[in-house]
């Protein structure tokens, strides 16, 4: 068997395993940490393509950027430094 054919098969397995009634599930988001403001318009704050997001032990922020190619840093505190 072809890895694609393994891995569409692994997948197609998974999908049809029964889960919990659907009346039974219920998720909450709580929002916890906020970079830039809502309605900024600041290019430094506005993202097309999230790739990764990374901390350091200094909590600093790395935001990897796809649609410009960009790394963004941020502090603990979700300010842009560079």
């Amino acid at each position: 068997m072809k890895k694609n054919s393994f891995t569409a098969f692994i997948i197609f397995f998974i999908l049809n395993i029964p889960l919990l009634n659907s009346q039974d599930l219920s998720i909450d988001f709580v929002e916890k940490f906020t970079i830039g403001e809502r309605e900024s318009e600041k290019s430094e704050y506005l993202f097309g393509n999230i790739r990764i997001v990374h901390t350091d032990k200094n909590s600093m922020i790395y935001v990897a950027d796809g649609s410009d190619n960009s790394i963004r840093v941020f502090n603990q505190e979700g300010d842009f430094i560079t």
